[in-house]
C-alpha cells in the first residue's frame, strides 16, 4: 500500500528562481518496496518557454545526510509550452529516505 511521503520533499526555492520555473503540486509517496513515485507541475514564472533544456532532479538522503539515490525528469525547451506534468521514480531504495531534494539543474 502507499504511503504518502509528500513531508520529506524538499524544495530549493533559490534554483526555480535561476531557471525562471515554479514547482506546485508536489506529492510523493513510497510504496512497500521502498520505491518513491514523485508527481507535480512546473510552472514558468513568466513567458511561455524555456530558455534551455533542463532536468528536474530529486536525490534521496539518509539520516546522515549522504546520498542514497537520484532520478530526474528531463525538460526539452523545444516541446515546452507554459507548464509540464512531471513525474519521477527512484526504485531500488535500502531504507525510505530522510529527505528527499527537488530542484532544476542544467542539462
Amino acid at each position: 500500500m502507499a504511503k504518502d511521503i509528500t513531508n520529506k520533499l524538499e524544495r530549493l526555492e533559490v534554483f526555480e528562481e535561476k531557471f525562471n520555473i515554479d514547482l506546485d503540486g508536489l506529492y510523493c509517496e513510497s510504496d512497500e518496496n521502498n520505491n518513491i513515485f514523485i508527481t507535480g507541475e512546473v510552472h514558468l514564472k513568466e513567458g511561455n518557454e524555456l530558455d534551455q533544456d533542463i532536468q528536474i532532479l530529486a536525490v534521496c538522503y539518509d539520516d546522515k545526510n549522504r546520498v542514497i539515490k537520484k532520478s530526474e525528469f528531463i525538460i526539452y525547451d523545444n516541446k515546452f509550452f507554459g507548464f509540464e506534468v512531471l513525474q519521477i521514480s527512484i526504485y531500488e531504495l535500502s531504507q525510505l529516505p530522510n529527505k528527499i531534494r527537488i530542484y532544476p539543474n542544467y542539462l
